[in-house]
């Protein structure tokens, strides 16, 4: 079992920005790295968007779905999470990778 966020290419739950909002977003986690491309994300960390990183503002919630794409269900969810911080753009081997990493405590 993975300790922290066990994020396995799957999707992040974020609670929506204004509290009167009822309705979710499902972000998809992404991974530039060859070895999160294989493996997922384990510990406290992981790579979304930069479009999407906007979405998670420090101190707010998330959960981490795993996601059934194929019958477009949730199987397990863990969290809730906190969002600690949103790295810059991420690069890899020299050029830009049009992610960010979400951070939490």
């Amino acid at each position: 079992a993975c300790k922290g966020i066990c994020a396995q290419l799957g999707a992040v739950r974020a609670e929506a920005k204004a509290r009167w909002e009822l309705s979710l977003q499902l972000l998809r986690v992404t991974a530039f790295h060859p070895h999160h491309q294989l493996c997922g994300y384990g510990g406290d960390f992981f790579g979304v968007s930069v479009a999407d990183a906007v979405k998670f503002e420090r101190g707010s919630t998330f959960f981490v779905s795993e996601f059934d794409a194929r019958n477009l269900v949730v199987t397990r969810e863990h969290g809730p999470f906190v969002v600690k911080y949103v790295t810059s753009e991420m690069g890899f081997e020299g050029a830009p990778t049009g992610m960010k990493y979400v951070y939490t405590p």
